[in-house]
């Protein structure tokens, strides 16, 4: 789908659409709370969150692996400024 251009919108426009949006996220969450113990219950009755988490621990790990790679090859490069 090609990009529109943006057109300027008038400030009463503007507030309009925060409060749609506002009110969007207040429905949500509403609905949300609603369905909290019964979304709870099924994340803790199933695996998700222990595969999430094991995930995001050994992604991590590469991270910081790649982060201090990352930073000793720039401390050997002549002429590096280091951070600025």
């Amino acid at each position: 789908m090609p990009h529109r251009p943006t057109r300027a919108r008038s400030p009463s426009v503007m507030a309009n659409l925060v409060m749609k949006t506002d009110l969007r996220k207040a429905v949500c969450a509403r609905a949300l709370r609603a369905a909290r113990k019964s979304l709870l219950s099924q994340v803790m009755g199933s695996s998700t969150a222990a595969v999430i988490l094991e995930m995001l621990m050994f992604l991590m790990e590469a991270i910081q692996t790649n982060f201090q790679a990352g930073i000793s090859s720039r401390k050997q490069q002549p002429g590096s400024a280091g951070p600025q």
